[in-house]
């Protein structure tokens, strides 16, 4: 890697043992899904990076990653069809979903991380609007084949014509990749005999539309589905500094729980819960703070709004809030769900 590039945290995957710089600056402790995040001054673009990724500003560049990090070359074809032999999906079934792919995916570079031990595809943006001239390059652009091609499964199975179209076209914008993928997410572990229903109108407030309905004999759940990063980004203003003058320890506030659920409430009216379960499906880029989110979570929100709040990634393990213990209880049977700490922490200033 060049000199001039700064490896500002090599972090663990959740339930990983590869460590680095944590949430709190320290080197024993973890940062969410973040296994890499590279960041280098804008000013050196044109000297240590060569064309592939293209900023918001209109500069094409391409991050010269980790060789420790980096390890067989692939592409999505291969890629696709190991990931079908784990879900029993024939070879042909993967190549459908391949054609399905809007071409700019569909030739993405592939790569095995030698890390985390899986292949991973490159499609996304860096951040930008940092700290002193920063851009900050992760995991939120190097992301999983597998949740691709389980996100298109989800979508080629439960969408209509019309809204898997949209999906795809949706699935090609680099900037919001990673947040249209994670719109699938809640529908990988359902029940079997429950019918979900995608972005549904008149459940809420006017013309609104909720991402998911899910609905059963005696069951009917609507929510949204948010991929926040805000969180990642304040977090990163507030270190970039402190690492770029050597310290080794830096200490950021915790995240507001305010930004996870910007605009849900107002979509939604008041119900009642057992007509109808109303919340929302967030991931975070990183850990959140327990005490501010349960305190926002139960003291902020309009309980007969928003009866629920699941934080996940792909896994099948979530932090989930609920007004009730029934709720939880109902919610873990009905996606598949384990309760879990790990999207949560209690190690902030």
């Amino acid at each position: 890697m060049c000199q001039k590039c700064a490896c500002l945290a090599r972090v663990k995957n959740l339930g990983d043992s590869e460590a680095g710089y944590s949430r709190r600056g320290h080197a024993d402790a973890d940062f969410n899904s973040i296994e890499y995040i590279i960041a280098i001054k804008q000013s050196l673009i044109a000297d240590f990076f060569y064309s592939g990724v293209t900023l918001q500003s209109g500069a094409a560049v391409r991050v010269q990653l980790p060789r420790q990090m980096v390890g067989d070359r692939s592409n999505m074809y291969e890629a696709f069809k190991n990931v079908a032999v784990e879900y029993g999906d024939s070879g042909s079934y993967a190549q459908e979903l391949i054609n399905l792919l809007p071409e700019s995916i569909r030739r993405a570079p592939v790569w095995f991380d030698n890390l985390s031990k899986i292949w991973r595809y490159e499609f996304g943006m860096p951040l930008d609007r940092l700290p002193e001239d920063m851009l900050v390059f992760g995991t939120h652009m190097y992301l999983p084949v597998s949740t691709l091609y389980c996100a298109l499964r989800i979508a080629d199975k439960w969408l209509t014509r019309a809204q898997l179209i949209a999906f795809l076209e949706r699935l090609a914008d680099e900037g919001k990749h990673a947040d249209v993928t994670f719109e699938m997410r809640p529908i990988k572990e359902l029940k079997a005999r429950l019918k979900p229903m995608y972005e549904i109108s008149g459940l809420g407030v006017g013309n609104t539309t909720c991402d998911w309905q899910v609905k059963g004999k005696l069951l009917n759940i609507i929510f949204d589905v948010k991929n926040r990063r805000k969180s990642l980004v304040d977090h990163l203003t507030q270190l970039i500094p402190d690492l770029n003058r050597g310290a080794r320890q830096s200490l950021p506030t915790a995240p507001n729980p305010e930004d996870l659920f910007r605009s849900v409430e107002k979509k939604l009216k008041e119900r009642c819960y057992m007509l109808q379960l109303q919340g929302v499906w967030i991931h975070s880029e990183i850990k959140e703070d327990e005490e501010k989110l349960t305190a926002y979570f139960r003291d902020n929100l309009n309980r007969k709004k928003i009866h629920f709040a699941i934080l996940s990634d792909w896994e099948g393990d979530a932090c989930i809030l609920a007004r009730n213990r029934m709720i939880t209880i109902l919610l873990k049977r009905t996606f598949g769900l384990r309760e879990s700490k790990r999207f949560v922490s209690n190690d902030y200033a």
